[in-house]
């Protein structure tokens, strides 16, 4: 054999060996990415919402909504996004809270946060973070008043029902870029309600 028949021959081995390798790696990155989406439907949603406010219609509210996000996928996850709209339930209105006339009856604000990759929470396989976010409630504007009396229904024991509707997750990959995808949370309403603190 040629001395350039056995240079192509051992570059076209090591050609298949590399294309082998690529395509070995490229087929283990789609089934953890697919994987992953699958893992957080089941493994994230609200753990907890809080209200830091007196009780008093004049004075500012402050909701604390914490969401959960557990990864059981194989590969890191960055959180880059999470939308929602947070809803205070009026327990004396008898129709269901997600009827459709009832939600935009009780919409106390449409919440949208989202992040670059570097400012990303990062999630690694197997970890589970909390991912807090903030619904501001300000009296003093006719728009604000409106809000305020939308917040303002507690049930008899003094106890407020805070519930969202389209929730969403916005994440992305720690370790490679691939174009965001989206999740969507399974809807929360607080039945036992929550006391302010404040």
């Amino acid at each position: 054999m040629h001395g350039i028949a056995r240079v192509l021959a051992v570059a076209y081995l090591i050609l298949a060996a590399f294309a082998a390798a690529v395509y070995v790696q490229i087929t283990a990155n789609y089934v953890n990415v697919a994987g992953v989406q699958e893992g957080l439907e089941r493994g994230i949603g609200v753990s907890s919402v809080w209200l830091n406010w007196t009780g008093n219609a004049s004075d500012r509210a402050i909701a604390v909504v914490n969401f959960s996000v557990h990864n059981v996928g194989n590969v890191a996850v960055l959180i880059v996004g999470i939308d929602y709209e947070f809803h205070m339930d009026n327990v004396y209105d008898p129709r269901d809270p997600y009827h459709l006339d009832k939600l935009e009856a009780t919409r106390i604000a449409y919440i949208s946060i989202s992040m670059t990759r570097a400012e990303g929470i990062e999630v690694r396989a197997g970890e589970s973070r909390t991912v807090s976010s903030t619904v501001f409630v300000v009296p003093g504007t006719p728009e604000g008043d409106e809000r305020m009396s939308r917040f303002d229904r507690p049930d008899d024991l003094q106890r407020y029902h805070p519930y969202l509707s389209r929730a969403r997750l916005f994440y992305t990959f720690a370790a490679f870029e691939l174009s965001y995808a989206a999740v969507y949370i399974a809807p929360f309403y607080e039945t036992e309600g929550v006391v302010p603190d404040g």
